[in-house]
C-alpha cells in the first residue's frame, strides 16, 4: 500500500518490490520523510551511475534507509 506516489522523475524505481516496500514502510512514519529519502536515493544513484540494489550490493548493507 503506497500512501502517496512521489512526483519524482525516478518513480519507476517503485516498480522494484524492495524499493516499494522500503518507501511504504517509511511512509507509515512520515510521508514527507519517505518522499525526501526517495528523492535523495534516486539522485544519489543517478549521480553515481548505480541502482539502489547495486548500491546495496556494493555496501553489503541490507537496510536502504538513508538516515
Amino acid at each position: 500500500m503506497t500512501y502517496r506516489k512521489p512526483r519524482s522523475p525516478r518513480k519507476d524505481l517503485l516498480k522494484i518490490t524492495e524499493i516499494q516496500r522500503w518507501y511504504d514502510n517509511m511512509g507509515r512514519g512520515s510521508v514527507i520523510t519517505a518522499d525526501t529519502y526517495f528523492r535523495r536515493l534516486g539522485a544519489f544513484c543517478e549521480a553515481t551511475h548505480t541502482t539502489p540494489l547495486g548500491l546495496r550490493r556494493k555496501t553489503g548493507y541490507m537496510n536502504l534507509s538513508l538516515s
